[in-house]
């Protein structure tokens, strides 16, 4: 699902820096600071920032989401326009919306089997 999660910089050891001092750390490198003074002044791991310039390991944290921004888009608007012709939908009518798109447009079902639970809902309501 896509959220928004905004986790508060220092709140886990791994981490513990915004997107903000990342690029200036990254601009104070590439102006002819050393690497390990401008990770101690930034307050920025010197190994996240050789990786960073090296360009490797700048993906998102975590396990990716079953459904794109475009999916849940899809399916919300789907969901709107279906309440704006005056037919109600129940939570198990929402489910097998999602389902069926699972099946269906993202051609991949990780549910095997059952409909998807309340997590998801819960984003789409």
């Amino acid at each position: 699902m896509v959220r928004k999660y905004e986790r508060i910089p220092g709140s886990r050891k791994y981490g513990g820096y915004n997107e903000d001092n990342l690029l200036a750390v990254m601009d104070a490198v590439k102006s002819g600071m050393s690497k390990k003074l401008a990770a101690n002044v930034y307050k920025v791991p010197c190994i996240t920032l050789v990786r960073r310039l090296l360009g490797r390991n700048i993906g998102k944290i975590g396990h990716p989401t079953v459904l794109t921004a475009e999916d849940e888009r899809l399916i919300t608007e789907t969901l709107r326009i279906v309440s704006h012709w005056g037919f109600p939908l129940t939570r198990p009518d929402i489910r097998d919306v999602v389902k069926n798109t699972l099946i269906n447009k993202v051609n991949r079902f990780v549910y095997s089997g059952t409909t998807p639970q309340n997590p998801i809902l819960s984003t789409l309501l």
